[in-house]
């Protein structure tokens, strides 16, 4: 069956359907099915790379050639539309990408700020075509400050836990990487304190290590930086004047600094100078991150905060706890202070499973499949507990390290599934619960892995196999010119690894552009693998 001309395959799955009958009047019936490669040509890499820019004279793509007849560059388009419209310049290749120098550089005026899209028409010499498309965001309008705390010029008579000012980004968000807020006394000393970034109001909060004690002038410096690497500095004062009344605590619990070794159900403190507002303990909060519910209230000069639930006695709830307390003066300013306190409290083992160690395996429940030898699980109880382990229904007696850590290896065979039961026992006679799994070593298929793309001085090449043997691996520029080659050996069910550094078979440095990976496996039965082939994008 000779395809016409016309008819040429462009790519995708095809099935031949064959009907043979002898002279004898025997017959029979044949399907194949085959997959033809893509003729199409593709976009792999765009420029500019980054999401958000404030500066464009130019925008190109990198266009790789599937047919083998290469680029037509004279019938492949590149166009650059944004607010101002279809933007004019030249069409220009430089190797395999294609650029559209702009005739004049994008002005920064904000009709041309918003987002951009390129689109390419790749077209092969075969006639093959493809359109693809990509968006960027111009954006030349530095960040600003739209409101700040304390307001310019104002006058506090308590010391801020915080100042911030609030911040709108345009169109490119804030580069908190690069952004900072800081506060100097009227003399130009900085003071000591920490930045955050709410990404939610826009506002950037410089936290003060300690509170103001001396009155006077300060200064907030704001840095802005937004992704498009526009740049703002906004300078602001304000007076600082200590009232003569002003709140404190008396006494607290648990103190400052304290260790709790049994359970606890609420913090408390008495105060001076302060309006009993309810609302005045702000939170309770544990290794900066998990807040603890609860109930204020008052008694007396005594405010206090009941937690929803006593914290647990499990050891789940160790670690440190901030309490922050905002003291209003009776006059209405504010004042804040803010207490640390270690919980440690364990009447119960436990234990848990940090982690699975093998090649990649499939979870259901607590089911693992794998095409791995071996599973490794990594567990954690209290210090020094005792484990015990029944594997296949052999006991497994052990000890837990001073930090609670042990594990266990699971060999493992095809088709043989094999059960895992573990507990752990403390040094006060604590039981943990029973954690149980089944693993089953399943056949593994053949795999290959390449870098899409491969960046700086190398590339590795992954290569999984369900049986031993040795893989050959050849890579040929887009010209069909040799490049390099290496021979590795397989071991079954594990991720096996070749390593190219970006160097053809002499030593000498590739550039950048699309290789060929050609892969032959022959196993150490006689067997082989079909030859398979892959496209390796090389950008340095």
């Amino acid at each position: 069956w000779n395809i016409a001309d016309e008819a040429q395959l462009t790519g995708g799955t095809y099935t031949m359907n064959v009907y043979l009958v002898d002279r004898a009047g025997n017959e029979s019936y044949h399907t194949i099915t085959f997959t033809a490669k893509s003729t199409i040509p593709e976009v792999i890499v765009w420029f500019p790379k980054e999401d958000y820019v404030n500066y464009v004279d130019k925008v190109g793509a990198v266009v790789l050639d599937n047919s083998g007849t290469g680029i037509d560059t004279a019938a492949t388009t590149i166009t650059l539309e944004g607010p101002p419209g279809v933007l004019s310049g030249q069409e220009v290749w430089q190797e395999d990408t294609v650029y559209l120098v702009l005739d004049t550089v994008l002005p920064a005026e904000d009709a041309y700020n918003g987002t951009y899209k390129t689109t390419v028409n790749a077209v092969s010499n075969d006639g093959s075509e493809g359109t693809y498309s990509d968006m960027f965001v111009y954006d030349t309008r530095p960040p600003w400050v739209v409101e700040r705390y304390p307001a310019e010029g104002d006058t506090v008579s308590s010391s801020p836990d915080s100042v911030w000012v609030k911040v709108n980004d345009n169109a490119s968000p804030i580069n908190t990487s690069l952004t900072t807020l800081k506060l100097y006394t009227g003399d130009g000393v900085e003071i000591s304190g920490s930045v955050s970034y709410d990404a939610t109001d826009g506002i950037l909060y410089f936290w003060l290590s300690s509170p103001l004690t001396v009155g006077g002038t300060y200064v907030m410096v704001a840095h802005l930086v937004d992704m498009a690497g526009n740049v703002a500095e906004d300078t602001s004062y304000f007076m600082y004047t200590p009232g003569a009344e002003v709140p404190y605590a008396v006494e607290e619990f648990p103190a400052d600094n304290d260790t709790v070794t049994e359970v606890l159900g609420r913090v408390w403190v008495r105060v001076a100078n302060t309006d009993m507002d309810t609302s005045g303990i702000e939170y309770v909060i544990r290794n900066e991150t998990d807040t603890i519910p609860g109930t204020p209230s008052a008694k007396g000069d005594t405010l206090i905060y009941t937690f929803s639930q006593p914290l647990p006695n499990d050891g789940s709830g160790d670690g440190e706890y901030t309490w922050r307390v905002n003291l209003i003066s009776l006059d209405g300013s504010p004042y804040s202070v803010e207490y640390t306190f270690f919980y440690q409290v364990d009447e119960v083992c436990t234990l848990v499973l940090d982690s699975v160690w093998g090649a990649e395996y499939e979870l259901s429940g607590d089911t693992f499949v794998t095409i791995d030898t071996m599973l490794i699980f990594s567990f954690t109880t209290d210090s020094g507990a005792h484990y015990t382990a029944i594997l296949g229904g052999e006991m497994i007696p052990g000890e837990a390290d001073t930090a609670g850590k042990f594990d266990i290896q699971v060999p493992l065979e095809v088709g043989e599934p094999i059960n895992l039961m573990v507990w752990a026992q403390d040094d006060a006679g604590n039981f943990s619960d029973t954690l149980e799994y089944l693993m089953l070593r399943k056949r593994p298929e053949f795999e290959v892995r390449v870098p899409k793309p491969a960046r700086g001085d190398s590339a590795v090449f992954t290569i999984v196999s369900p049986k031993s043997g040795r893989a050959e691996l050849k890579l040929y520029n887009l010209a069909g010119e040799f490049v390099w080659k290496t021979t590795i050996n397989l071991s079954p069910g594990r991720e096996n690894y070749a390593r190219w550094f970006l160097e053809n078979i002499d030593g000498v440095d590739v550039t950048n552009g699309v290789y060929i990976l050609l892969v032959d496996v022959r196993y150490d039965d006689g067997t082989r693998e079909e030859r398979t082939r892959y496209l390796v994008p090389v950008i340095k």
